[in-house]
């Protein structure tokens, strides 16, 4: 779930608040989650959550629009990702 501004942003503080996406997610198998857009992975900044506990930065990797997680998900697990789209700053 991407959540979209009404407006572009005016300020540097819209900006930079637009960039964070928030998704959450279930019914996925295997350990690859495809976001909506593309991580800023010059940034370091992804965070991501199943079944509520956050999943150590270690465990995963991003490329692009996909999240590839150290281990598989089952259909049953929710699993919430905060990242700084790239190219929306």
């Amino acid at each position: 779930m991407a959540i979209s501004l009404p407006k572009a942003p005016a300020t540097a503080n819209e900006r930079t608040l637009a960039a964070w996406k928030m998704e959450e997610q279930t019914g996925i198998t295997g350990a690859a989650v495809s976001l909506a857009l593309p991580v800023d992975e010059g940034a370091g900044l992804l965070h991501c959550w199943v079944n509520g506990t956050l999943v150590q930065p270690s465990t995963h990797s991003v490329s692009g629009q996909t999240l590839t997680l150290g281990t598989a998900l089952s259909p049953s697990d929710w699993i919430v990702v905060h990242y700084k789209a790239r190219g929306t700053s």
